[in-house]
């Protein structure tokens, strides 16, 4: 800062103080980079990021949940969380997030549906943090996902463990004798009534030469 004395006009004296500004404009410069890249790992993030109160009232939503589920921050801040999760895995998200506040948290992924902006839903991979004793924070953290190729695959299993357990069921139904093979004459099924004919139980005969199962164990 510069101050001086003027007498009729003219200045007489000038004297000032001058402080090095440079260390603090480094800091606000470094601070202002940390800030950037903690803004932009949220952003670009693979996961939703979503912030509740303890009543699970939206506080924020993350550009990244946003790409997820398609709703903007200000179209959803204030409402209840639990309004945007299908109803058959609403009352799993409210338990889980009972735990979570109260600290006896032991599964920390739950999986379930997200409603979209678009009125579908996704099949997420949830993760609940409560930080509620962290004074920059304040809140309870919530991380999602997409779950679709996980639960596509678990359910393309579930429908093809079905789909043998009703061709055994078939198999062992009838009073002929049935066996399978791939194109190697390796046996992929063998019934009940030609294990009751050979003796020889399926264990033995699975995922062996059809020929070198008769000729080794069956003696008529």
């Amino acid at each position: 800062s510069m101050s001086g004395i003027i007498e009729n006009g003219f200045l007489l004296r000038v004297w000032g103080t001058q402080q090095d500004i440079t260390e603090k404009r480094k800091i606000e410069l470094k601070l202002n980079e940390s800030e950037q890249f903690y803004r932009n790992l949220i952003a670009e993030s693979l996961d939703g990021i979503i912030l509740t109160d303890i009543d699970g009232k939206l506080d924020f939503i993350s550009p990244s949940a946003t790409t997820l589920i398609g709703y903007e921050e200000a179209e959803i801040k204030g409402a209840n969380i639990f309004e945007y999760i299908h109803p058959e895995e609403r009352d799993l998200a409210i338990q889980s997030f009972k735990r979570e506040i109260a600290k006896e948290q032991n599964v920390k992924f739950i999986s379930i549906r997200l409603l979209k902006k678009n009125g579908e839903y996704l099949w997420t991979m949830v993760r609940g943090q409560n930080m509620l004793d962290n004074p920059a924070v304040g809140k309870i953290a919530i991380y999602f996902s997409d779950d679709t190729l996980r639960k596509s695959t678990e359910q393309a299993l579930i429908n093809s463990e079905k789909k043998l357990r009703m061709q055994s069921t078939i198999l062992n139904s009838v009073t002929d004798l049935i066996v399978t093979t791939d194109l190697f004459i390796k046996v992929t099924s063998w019934n009940k009534m030609i294990e009751k004919v050979t003796g020889i139980t399926e264990a033995d005969a699975i995922d062996r030469n059809f020929q070198e199962v008769l000729k080794t164990d069956y003696s008529p």
